[in-house]
C-alpha cells in the first residue's frame, strides 16, 4: 500500500510519546485505549467472530479494551463475561443512553474498532471522541443492502478511517461500490477460535447428541448451519437433500440455526421425514459437527462464513457453490468440493461421492482442519488487527493527533 506523506517531526513526536507502544507496561499507561463498538450480542456469525477476538485479547491483555452494543442479545453473558460492556438497550430514552455513553467512555481511547458496517449512526455519536476509527466489514452487497441501507451505511463510510474486509469479495465489494480506496483498506480473512481436544464433545456428549438426532453409526451426517433467509440457501440445502437421500441410503442431513421453515408434516410430504432435519438455534452449534461427517454450505451470498470455518475445523470436508463468497478460495476442493453456483444436482453428486468414499472424506476433513489451524486462527487474526491499528494510528493526520494531546491533558488515562 502508499504511505502518506510523513507528520512534522514535532507533532510525530508528541504523537508517539502520547500514544506509546500497545504493549506498554501497565494498565496506568495504557487507559482505555480500544473501544470495541458491536451493533448488538445476538447468535449470530460477526458477533460470535468479534467475542473470539475479545477473548484473544482477554488472554494476552495487549490492551485495555471496553465494549459498547447498541442492542441486547443471546450473547450478552459471553461479552460481559470478557471486558467492561454498556448495552445502550438497557436505557430507554435517549437522553439516558446519551448520558450513560458519555460516562462510559469518559477517559482516553487511542482506537475505534467497529465489528461491522452497521454501526454508522453510532460512530457519528462516538466521533468526538477523536480516535481513528476501524470498520471491520464482513457483509458482501446483498447484506449491506439489507442491514446497512441507504444513511446506515454512507455514516458507516463518513464515519471510518480505515476498513477490514473480511474476505478479498468484502474488499472489492467496498472498493468498487462503495468507493473505498486501496490506501484505507486490508483484509484480514474471517476466523474461528481452534478447538483442540480438550474442548471437542466427550464419547457420552456426543451419544447424546446422537440419540436426539437419531443418528445412527451407519448413517452419513451432512450438517448446514445459519439463518433461514434467502442468502443462507436453506432451500438449496432441501434440495440438494431431496436429490442426495434419493441416490445414497446412508444420508442424512440436519440443519442448525434459524426458525424452523421446514416442518415434519412437509418433509414426511416430500418423503424425507427421518431423513432431514432443522432443529432452530442450539447453544455450542458446532459441538454438532463432530457427530458428522460433510458440511455443506449452500449459502448464495456469504464472504467467508463462520459456520464452514468451524466444521472445517472438526474435521469435515466442505461442499460450497462457486461465486458464493470466498471459502472456495479458503478451502476449495483440495478440503471438499466446490460446485457450480447453486446448482443442487453438482451439490448432491459431490455428497453422494463424500459418503460413498470414507477414505477420501477423512483425508479431505483432515486438510480442511489443518488449513483453518493455519490460516484462520484467531490468535493470527487478533495480531493482524493489532498491526493494522499502529498503521492507522502511525498514519493518523497531525489534527487528530493534537486533537487526541488535547483530550488527554483534559481527561488523563486512569
Amino acid at each position: 500500500m502508499d504511505h502518506p506523506e510523513p507528520m512534522p517531526k514535532t507533532i510525530a513526536s508528541l504523537c508517539r510519546r502520547i500514544r506509546g507502544r500497545w504493549n506498554s507496561s501497565t494498565t496506568a499507561e495504557k487507559g482505555h485505549q480500544v473501544l470495541v463498538v458491536s451493533h448488538d450480542a445476538a447468535l449470530a456469525g460477526a458477533q460470535q467472530l468479534l467475542l473470539y477476538l475479545l477473548a484473544e485479547w482477554k488472554r494476552r491483555a495487549p490492551f485495555p479494551v471496553r465494549v459498547v452494543c447498541a442492542d441486547d442479545g443471546e450473547l450478552r453473558p459471553q461479552f460481559e463475561g470478557l471486558f467492561p460492556t454498556l448495552f445502550l438497550s438497557d436505557f430507554r430514552t435517549s437522553a439516558a443512553k446519551e448520558a450513560a455513553l458519555q460516562k462510559f467512555t469518559r477517559g482516553f481511547f487511542r482506537m475505534i474498532y467497529s465489528s461491522t458496517v452497521v454501526n454508522g449512526p453510532l460512530l457519528e455519536r462516538l466521533r468526538c471522541l477523536g480516535a481513528p476509527v476501524i470498520t471491520h466489514c464482513h457483509e458482501l452487497q446483498k447484506s449491506i443492502e439489507r442491514w446497512a441501507p441507504g444513511e446506515i451505511m454512507e455514516a458507516t463510510l463518513r464515519n471510518s478511517d480505515f476498513f477490514l474486509a473480511g474476505s478479498n469479495a468484502v474488499a472489492v465489494n467496498l472498493r468498487d461500490r462503495h468507493g473505498v480506496p486501496g490506501d484505507r483498506l486490508d483484509v484480514v480473512y474471517e476466523f474461528t477460535e481452534l478447538w483442540d481436544a480438550a474442548r471437542t464433545p466427550s464419547r457420552s456428549e456426543l451419544l447424546a447428541m446422537r440419540r436426539e438426532l437419531e443418528i445412527s453409526e451407519a448413517d452419513v451426517v451432512v450438517y448446514g448451519c445459519g439463518t433461514t433467509d434467502w442468502r443462507k440457501g436453506p432451500d438449496l440445502f432441501l434440495e440438494t437433500a431431496v436429490q442426495a437421500c434419493a441416490q445414497e441410503p446412508t444420508l442424512k442431513f440436519v440443519w442448525i440455526g434459524g426458525e424452523s421453515r421446514y416442518g415434519h408434516d412437509e418433509l414426511a410430504r416430500i418423503g424425507l421425514a427421518g431423513r432431514v432435519r432443522f432443529i432452530g438455534n442450539r447453544p455450542q452449534s458446532r459441538r454438532f459437527y463432530y457427530t458428522g461427517h460433510i458440511f455443506a454450505l449452500t449459502s448464495r451470498e456469504d464472504p467467508c462464513p463462520l459456520v464452514a470455518l468451524e466444521a472445517a475445523d472438526a474435521g469435515l470436508p466442505v461442499v460450497c457453490f462457486d461465486k458464493a463468497g470466498d471459502i472456495p478460495l479458503v478451502l476449495g476442493n483440495e478440503c471438499g468440493a466446490v460446485v457450480p453456483f447453486e446448482d443442487v444436482s453438482a451439490a448432491a453428486t459431490a455428497i453422494v461421492a463424500l459418503a460413498r468414499n470414507p477414505v477420501r472424506r477423512e483425508n479431505l476433513g483432515r486438510a480442511a482442519r489443518q488449513r483453518v489451524q493455519l490460516g484462520h486462527n484467531a490468535q493470527a487474526a487478533a495480531v493482524a488487527i493489532e498491526k493494522v491499528f499502529d498503521r492507522v494510528l502511525a498514519r493518523a493526520p497531525a489534527n487528530r493527533c493534537r486533537s487526541d494531546l488535547a483530550r488527554h491533558r483534559d481527561h488523563p488515562a486512569r
